[in-house]
Order: structure tokens, then C-alpha cells, then sequence
């Protein structure tokens, strides 16, 4: 029995995708592969985390990206978070391992939730702890 990616559809969407992909600058390649390590989405700092680009130059790639409907943004409480599409993110996710980046990027993700760590621990230990759940 055949894999599911063997199915029409699934090809069709795998080459859309891959078809989309392609036509991307390289620093939009770069990013959309290291933001696949956020299976649940990501904010403007812990995608700064994990790139090699400046602030300025993340937020333009990502507004890019959104513009061109491989990345989401979505606003909440005065906050912008960002997502993939589950196929989008896979897609990326396999370039990242491709071009050979997935430890580098993975280990900046693991070191950059491991530094929000202890302050949101401080805060959860007192009396704000509704601001660290938060």
C-alpha cells in the first residue's frame, strides 16, 4: 500500500506549495524554513531568535510572507502571532533538513525558550502570577 503523498492530490498541493517556495527571495526561504520549528506558532521576538537577520529586516521578510500567504498573522490583545498552514510548515520544516540547518535552528529555539524561562518562573512564584500565565 502506497504512502498518502502518493495520492494526486496530495502531489498537486505538495507542488503548489513547492511551486510557491520557488519563488521566493532567498532571505524569504531562509526565514519561512527556520520559523518551521514553531509547530505552534511564533511572536516577532522568538522569530528574530532563530534568524540571522536584525529586527528590522525580520519584520519585513515576515510581512512579506504573510503578504504572499505562506505565513499568518494574526492580532490578539494588542498582540501579533504568527502560524503556518500544517502543510506550509511541513514543506519548510523538510527544506530546513535539506539545506542542513535543522540542529542550528532547533538549538537557537531550545535556547531562546530556555532563557523566557526564568523570569516567567520568577513571576509565577509571586504575586503576579496571573501576568506570567499570561
Amino acid at each position: 500500500m502506497g504512502s498518502r503523498r502518493d495520492f494526486p492530490h496530495h502531489q498537486s498541493l505538495r507542488y503548489t506549495v513547492q511551486w510557491s517556495y520557488d519563488l521566493l527571495e532567498d532571505a524569504e526561504k531562509d526565514l519561512l524554513t527556520r520559523c518551521s520549528v514553531f509547530a505552534g506558532g511564533f511572536d516577532i521576538r522568538s522569530a528574530c531568535a532563530i534568524a540571522r537577520s536584525d529586527d528590522y529586516t525580520v519584520v519585513n521578510i515576515l510581512d512579506a510572507l504573510v503578504r504572499k500567504s505562506l505565513v499568518v498573522a494574526e492580532r490578539s490583545s494588542g498582540r501579533t502571532r504568527f502560524s503556518m498552514l500544517e502543510t506550509i510548515r511541513q514543506f519548510a520544516d523538510e527544506q530546513l533538513a535539506i539545506y542542513g540547518a535543522a540542529e542550528e535552528v532547533r538549538a537557537a529555539h531550545a535556547r531562546y525558550f530556555a532563557a523566557c524561562e526564568r523570569p516567567i518562573m520568577a513571576l509565577w512564584d509571586g504575586p503576579q502570577q496571573r501576568e506570567a500565565y499570561q
